[in-house]
């Protein structure tokens, strides 16, 4: 029950849509409060009489208001006599006005300094809280100014004068909303209580908690104390409302950000999962500043606190990096703000700066020499094997459509992995509800609905025919979907009647019949719904840019582009390849097919045109939600960002990879694009600061001009930088090799911090094969034409001298003999040869005389080889693949030895050697080796030979698995390797015996994305699903007596997390390209550097 007003008017107009309600008429309201009255008096002392005549003179006095009448009800239970109630009716007001006039006298009346404080601080809470506090909550707020508070609800009736209540949720609340009203302009309360002044009183209260230097000690990983949820979550919101001219509030901030207790605020806000406070605390920064600024202008510029400002602007960027970038890795270790994040955070930032070097850090971090944020706030990966096609986003999911036919939802602020959103058929078109919670799915045999949170189908339904969606989205509140196809026909599917199914729409909406010159009315390239999918554009490439309404059916208008080559003004037109609508208009943004970007009003046929580049065509358009920018994207990885309204390029960015689709966010402060196997969040100050412009409309367009043309300039553009393209660290030793993208070969030393250059390729080819030796006095590498060169490294003096190192070409040629990629080199212990192993086969080369040896190894088709030298015998090669190891001697490469994989569920099955088939020549039969480890669709992505020689890691992957993270990781004990496993059979011909891989339990094995190596004599590195470097122990094996088979010796390690690695700084190849030292130092690529991480890895191996 409710007044009438405007807005819960127009409230149930919208949901009289959706769902049936009554209006119940309220004129009987006195008869309520005569029956609300007497039940509260029924068991008031006094005769019948007296009672009667109460509860008559509330009815007749209250003029229908039931808050009156509870006020009056609630004075009257506290009187103790017949003539102390006479005197309450008599001194109480009628009309709400007046007895909020009694009210405020009662406070008015109050004696005691004490209670008047007292007073002041409740009723701030209660009328400028950003939510109802509970007791609890006011209990702690009240602290330390009042440390005991004996009965709260009492003490609140007693001094704020019935304008505060205790409701039944525990919870401290103005009595009505009209008591804020009446508060916020109250002349006569003993204290002040202006709307500034209050909000910069809590804002103190809320900073407080976190400036005590105990507050770590109360926070747990689990919850955190009443009070410091609200502090933490509401403080920026009173900054907002606070005065900026305060120089307290300036002073208070900067002792804030200068000081340590602004991690345990961000840890609380992690422990509370409630990360998004870091943006609006971010965005009231700024504003803050933005208005000191403003009121600084007519002050002295000596007076101008201008390392304040600068202080909490740097924070800003800060609080919206962080959620970006460390996000996820923040709500799994809410510690990490202290021990982690600001190693990882540019070192001009303020979280570097001040906490780089403090003693809570659990890591350094080097070779980085990034000095500012850049735009990219996260990268999320849908898996290695598989490419993202498409990216929507919501309020607060993001969902990316993939080629493995699965929908990988995110967070659209943390960037958590939400849902994996599986699916049987490929998948042509995608969509959210208005609302985020549904999301819909075209494919090529059914349409799906799923509840997002729950990652659950909700409904199914057969598609009708073959014909492709161009378009897809949800309508009429979300009770319909609307699609428009490449056959020319809309469709609609009710969601309330999925059984009649998609449903052509009827009339001529796409069914063009007029005949123009040079016209082909061929299939769509593009289609779109504007916002309340009311009107269709349709774009072809040999037929006019047409908008129609749907329903009713009518055309409205062809878009017709006056020629630019000559001066005739007969109108003409031109294909379109993209379009979209302007969300907050009737105008359409597109693409021609001569790649010159366009906006156009269907309706007054306004047209404009930004011609872009050669060479860089726009593949994509969007607009932002907000209507003010719109992006377009290219092959070539670039993305630009414009002003709607001033159809001028305000934003560019060069990143790596060809973008294949792009959105923004719902906010309109950050797109998303996906190149190759990634989605990418980017967050360009100028979408704020093109946002701010915006809303300054006493600004004229000219300025406005100027300033957009100051984006472009101020903006730096991310440039591709040259990757990374081998690394591998030098064994036993603080060295490693890095190559890049531009041919270019350096050596790291880990101990002196230098670099220098060893190898260059001619022609700037690319690198992507690098090797040293096992005696880490040689290296080789190979460019992408197949030059293979051949160096040893020598300390001048001593390893850690600070002279440096020596370094000399000993061989380089080419391997001109085959076009085929080298995809792995290996060096020969006593470095006379190199084997060199392209995709067809594998091949020694004496490393002196350059030239091919006889003999070579061919690749098998389905399970390609990678080799690795005999731990034990110098002149024996090993191959592994997802199924066997085989031996072969360096002289000639033939085959010596052969080895099965075996697993624990082989083991267990007792006897499977002895019912393997065989054929005449001894060896196991292909039909039976494809029933042992490792699946026909499966190949070896991956073998890293430990550092100790002690164990083989291998990676598998499949190869035809539509499932996003297909890996398993085998590891081998090089002692089951050393002997001679088996005899020749009848024929002469070796037979296949079987060795044991290291199993690893389920949970251990399902963390696991990448293996590193093992340190000491069994401690595995190796990255988790979440890009955690973590370390877990090997489960050795043992022969259990009497059978001969082995088991598994008992372990209770568990996996322990060391350190994350940012999501920005993470590709596959960067991921497959990461290496550790034997003193756990961990070397990981970014973009054109490698970041040296030290931390404790190695403290808990056992080292040799």
């Amino acid at each position: 029950m409710s007044r009438h007003t405007p807005a819960i008017a127009t409230a149930f107009e919208k949901v009289a849509k959706v769902t049936e309600f009554s209006t119940l008429c309220a004129d009987n309201g006195v008869e309520d409060i005569r029956v609300y009255a007497t039940s509260e008096l029924e068991y008031m002392q006094g005769s019948t009489d007296f009672r009667q005549s109460v509860i008559n003179e509330i009815v007749e006095r209250s003029e229908g208001n039931f808050l009156w009448a509870h006020l009056v009800l609630k004075e009257i239970l506290q009187c103790h006599s017949p003539d102390e109630i006479k005197r309450v009716l008599q001194e109480i007001p009628s009309g709400m006005e007046s007895l909020y006039h009694r009210m405020e006298a009662a406070i008015a009346r109050l004696e005691r300094a004490s209670e008047k404080f007292l007073a002041r601080m409740i009723l701030t809470w209660a009328t400028y809280a950003r939510r109802p506090l509970n007791d609890e909550e006011l209990l702690q707020a009240l602290q330390p100014e009042f440390p005991t508070i004996l009965n709260l609800q009492h003490t609140v009736n007693q001094v704020c004068g019935q304008f505060v209540v205790i409701d039944n949720s525990r919870r401290a609340t103005l009595v009505h909303h009209s008591a804020r009203e009446y508060l916020t302009s109250a002349q006569d309360l003993p204290f002040g209580f202006a709307a500034p002044d209050a909000h910069e009183q809590i804002l103190r209260k809320c900073i407080s908690v976190f400036l005590d230097r105990n507050v770590r000690s109360r926070l747990s990983a689990a919850s955190v104390p009443p009070f410091y949820s609200y502090a933490a979550t509401s403080w920026a919101f009173h900054l907002n409302h606070s005065s900026a001219e305060s120089d307290g509030v300036l002073s208070l901030m900067v002792e804030f950000f200068q000081s340590p207790c602004v991690l345990p605020w961000i840890q609380t806000l992690a422990v509370l999962g409630d990360l998004r406070v870091l943006v609006s605390a971010s965005q009231a920064l700024a504003s803050f500043v933005q208005k000191r600024r403003q009121h600084e202008v007519p002050r002295m510029p000596l007076l101008h606190r201008v390392q304040d400002a600068q202080l909490l602007e740097t924070w800003a960027i800060d609080l919206l990096k962080i959620v970006g970038k460390f996000g996820s890795h923040l709500v799994e270790e809410p510690t990490a703000i202290y021990r982690y994040i600001p190693q990882f955070c540019p070192q001009n930032s303020a979280l570097h700066r001040q906490f780089a070097e403090s003693s809570s850090s659990a890591l350094a971090v080097s070779g980085i020499s990034n000095t500012d944020w850049d735009d990219c706030l996260a990268r999320t990966s849908v898996g290695g094997e598989h490419q993202a096609r498409r990216v929507i986003c919501s309020g607060d999911y993001l969902a990316v459509q993939t080629s493995a036919s699965v929908i990988v939802i995110w967070d659209s602020s943390t960037f958590e992995e939400i849902q994996i959103l599986p699916r049987d058929e490929n998948i042509f078109a995608i969509c959210f509800s208005s609302t985020g919670d549904k999301l819909a799915s075209y494919g090529s045999q059914t349409t799906r609905i799923w509840s997002v949170s729950a990652g659950r189908e909700l409904s199914k339904i057969v598609n009708r025919d073959d014909a492709r969606p161009l378009c897809m989205v949800f309508a009429q509140n979300d009770s319909m979907l609307m699609m428009g196809k490449d056959l020319r026909r809309l469709e609609t599917l009710i969601l309330d009647d999925l059984e009649r199914g998609w449903h052509n729409i009827g009339g001529s909406t796409m069914q063009e019949e007029v005949v123009m010159d040079g016209a082909f009315l061929n299939s769509p390239t593009a289609l779109a719904f504007n916002s309340d999918v009311s009107l269709v554009a349709v774009a072809y490439r040999g037929f006019p840019l047409t908008v129609a309404a749907i329903n009713p059916s009518r055309l409205i208008n062809r878009c017709r582009r006056r020629s630019q080559r000559t001066s005739n003004l007969n109108p003409a037109w031109t294909g379109v390849n993209r379009i979209t609508w302007h969300p907050r208009s009737s105008e359409v943004l597109g693409i021609y097919v001569d790649g010159c970007i366009f906006k156009w009003h269907p309706f007054d046929e306004t047209h404009q045109e930004l011609r872009t580049n050669l060479g860089s065509m726009p593949s994509a358009i969007v607009c932002s939600s907000d209507g003010l920018m719109f992006a377009t994207c290219d092959v070539h990885g670039s993305v630009k960002l414009y002003s709607f309204q001033h159809f001028v390029l305000v934003y560019q960015l060069s990143s790596e990879g060809i973008v294949t689709d792009i959105c923004f966010g719902a906010d309109s402060r950050r797109f998303f694009d996906i190149r190759g196997s990634y989605c990418n969040a980017w967050e360009p100050n100028a979408l704020l600061r093109m946002s701010n412009a915006d809303d300054q409309t006493s600004e004229s367009d000219a300025d406005v001009g100027s300033l957009t043309s100051t984006y472009v300039a101020s903006e730096a553009w991310v440039e591709a930088s040259v990757p990374v393209t081998a690394l591998w660290a030098r064994p036993g030793g603080s060295l490693f090799c890095a190559a890049t993208d531009d041919g270019v070969v350096e050596l790291y030393d880990v101990v002196s911090s230098s670099r220098r250059e060893v190898g260059r390729c001619s022609a700037d080819m690319s690198i992507d094969n690098l090797v040293w030796g096992d005696d880490g006095r040689h290296f080789a590498y190979a460019d992408i034409c197949r030059r293979v060169t051949v160096q040893s490294v020598e300390p001048l003096h001593g390893e850690k001298s600070s002279l440096g190192w020596n370094h000399e070409i000993l061989a380089s040629f080419s391997v001109g003999s085959t076009s085929a990629r080298i995809r792995q080199l290996l060096l020969k212990v006593s470095l006379s040869h190199i084997l060199i192993v392209t995709v067809d086969s594998a091949q020694a080369w004496d490393v002196r005389a350059g030239s091919a040896e006889a003999g070579h190894i061919s690749s098998e088709s389905d399970s390609p080889l990678h080799f690795a030298n005999h731990p034990s015998n110098a002149d024996r090669i090993l191959g592994f693949s997802a199924r066997h190891v085989v031996a072969f001697s360096w002289s000639g490469l033939k085959e010596m030895c052969r080895w099965q994989l075996r697993s624990t569920d082989d083991r267990l099955s007792g006897g499977r050697e002895d019912r393997r088939k065989r054929d005449s020549s001894g060896r196991t039969s292909p039909d039976a080796t494809r029933h042992s480890l490792g699946a026909v669709d499966e190949v070896i992505d991956q073998v890293t030979v430990t550092e100790g020689k002690e164990y083989v890691i291998l990676v598998t992957r499949g190869q035809h698995v539509r499932r996003r993270r297909r890996s398993h990781v085998r590891i081998i004990e090089m002692a089951s390797l050393v002997e001679d496993p088996g005899s020749k059979g009848d024929n002469g011909s070796l037979t296949t015996s079987s060795i044991d891989v290291i199993d690893m339990p389920e949970h251990v094995a399902a963390a696991v994305e990448r293996p590193i190596d093992v340190l000491g004599k069994d401690l595995l590195v190796f990255i988790d699903r979440s890009l955690w470097v973590c370390t877990w122990r090997l489960q050795r094996h043992q022969k259990s007596l009497g059978s001969g088979l082995a088991r598994p010796l008992p372990s209770k390690s568990s996996i322990r997390r060391h350190f994350f690695l940012p999501r920005d700084w993470v590709t596959l190849d960067s991921l497959r390209m990461c290496q550790v030292t034997p003193d756990g130092t961990f070397l990981c690529p970014r973009k054109h550097e490698v970041a040296v991480i030290k931390s404790g890895l190695g403290s808990d191996c056992d080292l040799w």
